[in-house]
């Protein structure tokens, strides 16, 4: 009894051979959720810049896409040989169109004739007669046009002023020489009297400063 309480008390034990964690992409060192000795598989490219199911460009137009479809890929390459093909003859046939010069032949029991079906009459003719001259001008100079004067408006008349009929030189001169006069006379005597004033205030002032000195 002792010895098999012994043995259900012995400490349990194990050990493994070292090896490394498997990677989980949503951490850079999550723990493994399994311990399972399996092969590691190479990590996955997850730049998307090199992932071929992002879209580039504008997001306002609609993509597609691209799926992996051999049949699809042949079917899409025939109808793009097809396409050409037709592309080919039809630039084809357009220049062999453009080389036919002149109206096509006419249907049998008809005959096709040159109709002049302008308003005036003229030859018609594939050359004409062309025939050189020479002439000789001075140089001309670019000369501004006048300017534009309008005509006035209205009637112009005429009348006739005899030399004193407006306008009297003796009779319109006497009052502005008599103002001049006036003027003179007056400023004249103005000045006398403030020279006699200075006079009699100056003299007893220079006596007063002689007694003092």
């Amino acid at each position: 009894m002792l010895s098999e309480l012994n043995h259900t008390r012995s400490t349990y034990m194990y050990s493994s051979l070292p090896r490394k964690l498997k990677m989980n992409w949503r951490g850079p060192f999550s723990v493994p959720e399994d311990h399972t000795d399996e092969p590691q598989q190479p990590p996955r490219n997850v730049n998307i810049m090199t992932d071929k199911r992002v879209v580039r460009g504008s997001t306002l137009g609609q993509h597609t896409f691209l799926r992996a479809n051999p049949k699809q890929n042949a079917s899409r390459q025939t109808e793009i040989q097809r396409r050409g093909r037709a592309r080919k003859r039809a630039e084809e046939y357009q220049s062999r169109v453009r080389l036919i010069v002149g109206t096509p032949p006419p249907v049998q029991g008809r005959l096709h004739m040159d109709v002049q079906t302008d308003d005036f009459l003229e030859e018609i003719f594939l050359n004409p007669e062309t025939a050189s001259t020479a002439s000789q001008t001075d140089p001309f100079d670019e000369v501004e046009p006048p300017p534009f004067i309008r005509p006035p408006p209205g009637v112009d008349a005429a009348t006739q002023i005899l030399p004193e009929e407006l306008f009297d030189f003796e009779e319109e001169l006497k009052p502005i020489v008599d103002a001049l006069v006036s003027r003179t006379l007056d400023q004249s005597l103005l000045e006398i009297m403030n020279e006699n004033q200075l006079k009699v205030n100056v003299t007893p002032k220079k006596l007063t400063q002689n007694e003092a000195r």
